[in-house]
Formats: structure tokens, sequence, C-alpha cells
């Protein structure tokens, strides 16, 4: 699929947060609340799924372009899966993880990767 499959998805998103934490009917101490690490490190919402969808929608839309801070926010993710199940256990039936691929895939596909992964990438 590509990532225009997933504009549902993102317009879809309510921003809830739910995706940043440990789906809470199963948090068993605040101490082990946290869930994504890039959130978690970075602090900022647009490291979430939630701002990546936005992120990703507004590439779609030709709100914004290409820029190192992209490709940051893109491959900073672990793509942990944590944001899929959190998503899919406490409100909605999304498939943020898969639209995450996606945006990476294009990143890539458009020549936008990082240079770290252009050598690897070169030598295959």
């Amino acid at each position: 699929m590509a990532l225009e499959d997933y504009r549902e998805t993102m317009l879809g998103c309510t921003r809830c947060s739910y995706c940043k934490w440990i789906p809470f009917a199963h948090i068993k101490s605040w101490k082990f609340a946290k869930g994504c690490p890039s959130v978690d490190f970075k602090k900022f919402h647009t490291y979430s799924a939630g701002g990546r969808l936005t992120a990703a929608l507004s590439l779609l839309d030709n709100r914004s372009v290409y820029s190192e801070k992209l490709q940051e926010i893109t491959f900073e993710c672990l793509l942990c899966g944590l944001c899929d199940t959190a998503c899919k256990i406490c409100r909605y039936d999304m498939e943020p993880l898969e639209a995450l691929h996606e945006l990476r895939f294009k990143l890539v596909e458009d020549g936008h990767s990082l240079p770290q992964h252009r050598r690897i990438i070169d030598s295959i």
C-alpha cells in the first residue's frame, strides 16, 4: 500500500495521546506507564504516532516539504508497535504503525533517507 492509502487513518486520529502510553487498564504503576520510547526521550507530541501522522498528512497535502527535521521525526520511531496496540485497545481500530512504515518508505523512495542509511542502501 502507499502512504495515500492511510489518509483515512491520518484524518481519523483525534490526537488522544493513547499512543504515548501503556493501555490504561494494564498500568500497574505510574513508574511503568510510559510507552512510546521516542516520546519519552524527546518529550514532544510530534514524536508520537499522532504527531507523525499529522506530519505525514501535511506532506501529502503539500502543506510541508521534506526537511532534516521531518527525517528526524520519521526515523526516530523504533516502530515498536505500542502506538498500534494502544490505539486498538483503548479507542480505535486504526493502523498507525502501517502508516508510519509507509511514511518511511515514501521518504526513502523520494531520496530523503538518513545519510547513515544511504551507505547501506547503496551497497544493496
